[in-house]
């Protein structure tokens, strides 16, 4: 099912569906924001089954695009919400959060976590969101619109790039499978690293901390790599 076709999705969910599991913006899928209209889709399948919606914000969520969570910039509701990575500022954990309807519905035991009760995680993700909420998200949308601004300054120079997706300091660079793997690798010699996924789409995950000049220097290096690549 197209994560852009409203229709299927409401054709496909009925009361037997248990779940609908998304990511806002999927990561590894090609960095493909959903949209508007099937994020309304979403929300209006769940209202009309009593389907739960899980929302997995492991790689969108908690700053990366801008936003405490995705979900709300969609104007989604999840019942459940995987939350990781950015949490702990690079250690290691994990947390779910549950609407209330779900927390009623479950019992001491229903669920762990490898790290739960870890006191160095869970200090580090608490100087995490106090960060984050005292100046950490108005940086990402600056930092966010800088980046955007100079991906499709490069867009116009290099006709290999047919597509820049994401928000915030989540991007995306379409552009053929060939091209894609060879800007990698090119990039990496430049000690520029960053990634390729779903086959043909350079993804840019920049520190959440990441500075204008450490932007500007990555993009002129970016533009290097792609006049090599053509």
């Amino acid at each position: 099912m197209s994560p852009t076709d409203p229709d299927a999705l409401d054709s496909a969910v009925s009361s037997d569906v248990a779940a609908i599991i998304l990511e806002p913006i999927q990561g590894e899928g090609g960095v493909w924001p959903l949209s508007l209209e099937f994020a309304d889709a979403v929300t209006a399948a769940c209202e009309r089954t009593g389907t739960l919606l899980i929302a997995d914000e492991i790689q969108c969520g908690l700053g990366r695009t801008g936003a405490p969570f995705h979900s709300a910039m969609l104007g989604l509701r999840p019942d459940l919400m995987a939350l990781g990575k950015a949490l702990g500022a690079g250690v290691p954990i994990g947390a779910i959060l549950m609407s209330q309807r779900v927390a009623d519905a479950i019992s001491p035991g229903d669920h762990g976590t490898t790290y739960g009760g870890n006191l160095l995680a869970c200090r580090a993700a608490l100087v995490y969101l106090d960060a984050l909420e005292h100046g950490g998200l108005d940086r990402v949308r600056v930092a966010g619109a800088r980046l955007a601004d100079g991906l499709r300054a490069l867009a116009t120079r290099h006709p290999v790039i047919t597509d820049i997706r994401g928000a915030g300091l989540m991007r995306g660079l379409e552009m053929t499978e060939a091209a894609a793997t060879r800007v990698v690798d090119v990039a990496l010699a430049h000690r520029l690293l960053i990634n390729r996924t779903a086959g043909r789409v350079v993804r840019l995950l920049p520190p959440l901390t990441v500075s204008d000049p450490e932007i500007d220097e990555g993009l002129q290096i970016l533009d290097t790599v792609l006049s090599d690549v053509r």
